[in-house]
């Protein structure tokens, strides 16, 4: 502050302006050492007990006159300032505690949390359990991550289920080859027993034949009864032949759209001769112009075989009624035979091959009838069933009718 040069009036507000600006107390003196001037700012309100540090003086001389200007510097205004910040710790910490909290919630809510859902699903998918959803709804590197997990999620998903399908099939296809497997060694073993007796009896009777002895000296009448036991096994190695290839695909289906009708009475005619010596009653009512798609040759060996078959089992003077009608979109064919009964426990068995509900095989037939109809209709695709009423046994076909092409 320099007052040479001010007005002698104005020297007292200078003084009064830099004590204002500054908090301190100023004593102004003449060359006498009167005290002229004194204005104390030191003190305020918010500084209490003020002491004085230091003292400055300084001489000037202001209209050929000199004066002594005392500035005394207070040093409590700092310390004043420092205690009233320490009374305020209490509040500052508190401010600082709560901020901590708030960004400690902040940094759990938007940046842990997410990353220790993430952790959870990724020990999820460790077992495969894709059962799970990441809700993690950002668009930061953390939500990018999310999106990629339910997206790899969702593959994986698709490609268990798949290999779950493709493994459930390859079982089903491991497990028809075993039974396949084993039908083919039942129907070799079933086949060499049905082979076994004709062929014995042939053997004894040319032996017997060709020593003459009796009664085989009668040679025309064994000669004819051995051509009629090959006729049979010709027959019945014709019909496992066919059934063979069949079960193997190398036998093609001709198929071909057939009038129902005029299969069934084409096989009641070659079954003709055989009604009439076992003295059945036939009886057959057939709904005209029912179309269905198959194979001529196959349909028609099924329905002679079941006609045959419920001849073979019905006592004479028996009735079989062949019934065929339409239902819906499908073709319901029914052979019933009277006089005859299957044991509850017997009917899971009779498509087996070779297999007689009469284990002393008194009967005529050689027990594969019904195991080539099963074939042959599975093959064909068509449903079919047998059941036992009061007083009959009844085998049904069902085949889906084709109304768009002629028969042929």
């Amino acid at each position: 502050m320099t007052l040479e040069g001010v007005p002698e009036s104005e020297i007292e507000d200078y003084i009064m302006a830099f004590c204002l600006e500054n908090g301190t107390e100023a004593q102004l003196y003449d060359d006498k050492q009167n005290d002229i001037y004194c204005v104390d700012l030191s003190k305020s309100l918010l500084i209490k007990d003020a002491t004085i540090g230091q003292v400055i003086s300084w001489d000037f001389m202001n209209s050929n006159k000199l004066y002594r200007l005392d500035i005394s510097i207070s040093h409590t205004g700092g310390a004043d300032i420092v205690n009233t910040i320490k009374s305020l710790y209490p509040l500052i910490l508190s401010v600082i505690f709560a901020a901590s909290m708030v960004i400690a919630l902040i940094y759990s809510r938007f940046i842990a949390k997410p990353i220790v859902d993430i952790s959870k699903i990724a020990k999820r998918m460790t077992t495969l359990d894709m059962t799970w959803q990441c809700r993690v709804r950002r668009t930061d590197e953390i939500g990018m991550l999310a999106d990629s997990l339910n997206k790899m999620s969702r593959q994986l998903s698709s490609t268990l289920e798949d290999l779950k399908t493709s493994n459930t099939i390859l079982q089903d296809k491991m497990n028809k080859e075993r039974e396949q497997i084993q039908q083919r060694s039942d129907l070799f073993m079933a086949i060499s027993h049905e082979l076994k007796t004709p062929l014995t009896i042939l053997k004894g009777e040319t032996e017997g034949m060709l020593m003459n002895l009796e009664p085989f000296d009668n040679r025309d009448r064994y000669l004819l009864h051995s051509l009629q036991v090959i006729e049979t096994m010709e027959k019945l190695v014709q019909d496992i032949l066919t059934t063979a290839q069949l079960q193997t695909h190398k036998k093609l289906l001709h198929l071909s759209v057939c009038d129902i009708q005029s299969l069934v009475l084409d096989a009641i005619e070659k079954e003709r001769d055989f009604i009439e010596i076992r003295k059945i009653n036939l009886q057959y009512k057939l709904a005209e112009n029912l179309c269905v798609t198959l194979d001529r040759e196959l349909f028609t060996k099924i329905v002679i075989n079941l006609i045959n078959n419920g001849i073979v089992h019905s006592k004479e003077n028996s009735s079989v009624f062949i019934e065929m009608c339409r239902s819906g979109n499908n073709c319901i064919l029914t052979i019933e035979n009277t006089n005859a009964h299957i044991p509850e426990d017997e009917i899971p068995h009779i498509f087996q091959p070779f297999y007689q509900i009469d284990k002393s095989h008194s009967g005529t037939g050689n027990g594969i009838g019904l195991y080539i109809v099963k074939t042959f209709l599975d093959e064909l695709g068509f449903e079919y069933d047998i059941v036992n009423r009061e007083n009959s046994v009844v085998f049904t076909i069902i085949m889906p009718l084709t109304e768009e092409a002629e028969p042929s």
